[in-house]
């Protein structure tokens, strides 16, 4: 593998893994795209070497060139193996077309030939009929065959028809299919499971502060649980989207939470806040994230304890 080879193995795993471990996504419909992230990292087994994101997550570094080359040899070869199953299905499609014309050509060529015999029968079955001659009776030429039965009374000089009896087996028939349609109906599902989506509310956003107010940071939330459904509008049924849960919704249900590790709310804050708590959890599970000012303000080389616990926060602790 030459450096450009290198360099470019190296650098996917730190993007789409590592990175997405620690940072997480904004604004994204996927509450398990951190979480999914993090799994990955944690597949890698190195004697001696520490490559769980979960665990690197507040170290300063927490990109370990052991750990980059081995989830980047992962990456390789599911790259390989995803090219190679869609190349396998552009020829399975390939084949099949071909075989699909074969036989769509053997059956058009059967249809032909068959429709060619059925012809050939009628025009001889009609020629043996114009050459079959009736025996003769009188000087009229041919007996012609009986006519039809009439259906007709005769009473006089006029003909009564009579109509024909309805079927009321037909009927209760029609009936009860028409019961069975409406009950058919009745049963389709007026709501489907609901889902994380985005675009619907407008993004929440919460400031907490500490009370030497020297840690501080945000809770965000922008995601949504929505859900569809039908409703028949005349005779056709729609579909909509419905929202039950706003993204203020799931932030105000983590405050309490952040409170209780010793953070008060506040209207707004005065400095960036861009590091994420870099637990998948917290975005599974309450679907919002939270982001501070820094992990080791009182000591350089420790994490804060309220940072700490706003990193354990999760449902599933509870």
């Amino acid at each position: 593998m030459n450096s450009r080879d290198y360099k470019h193995w190296m650098h996917i795993p730190r993007t789409t893994v590592y990175d997405a471990c620690y940072h997480g996504c904004t604004n994204c419909n996927n509450p398990s795209y951190a979480y999914d992230a993090c799994a990955r990292t944690a597949e890698v087994n190195i004697t001696g070497v520490i490559c769980d994101g979960n665990v690197m997550w507040n170290w300063k570094d927490r990109y370990p060139a052991a750990c980059l080359q081995a989830v980047g040899e992962i990456c390789k070869k599911e790259m390989f193996r995803s090219a190679r199953r869609d190349y396998l299905k552009k020829f399975a499609f390939i084949v099949l077309t071909a075989l699909a014309g074969v036989v769509g050509g053997f059956l058009t060529y059967g249809i032909f030939w068959c429709w060619v015999c059925q012809y050939r029968k009628h025009r001889a079955a009609k020629a043996r009929q114009r050459s079959a001659v009736w025996p003769r009776e009188n000087g009229y030429g041919y007996v012609q065959p009986p006519p039809p039965p009439s259906t007709m009374w005769e009473c006089g000089t006029e003909k009564i028809s009579t109509p024909p009896k309805a079927s009321k087996k037909m009927g209760r028939r029609s009936l009860s299919w028409g019961q069975l349609s409406l009950a058919a109906l009745a049963t389709l599902p007026g709501k489907a499971a609901a889902y994380p989506c985005t675009g619907y509310d407008d993004v929440a956003n919460q400031y907490f502060v500490d009370a030497n107010r020297s840690t501080f940071g945000v809770v965000s939330g922008w995601m949504s649980n929505c859900y569809k459904y039908r409703r028949r509008s005349g005779k056709h049924w729609r579909t909509h989207t419905r929202r039950n849960v706003a993204p203020l919704d799931y932030v105000n249900e983590i405050l309490p939470s952040v409170v209780g590790c010793g953070f008060e709310l506040v209207e707004a804050v005065e400095g960036d806040t861009n590091l994420r708590i870099a637990n998948p959890l917290i975005e599974k599970e309450w679907r919002v994230m939270i982001r501070v000012n820094g992990y080791n303000l009182t000591k350089s080389t420790e994490t804060d304890r309220s940072i700490q616990c706003l990193h354990d926060i999760s449902k599933s602790n509870k």
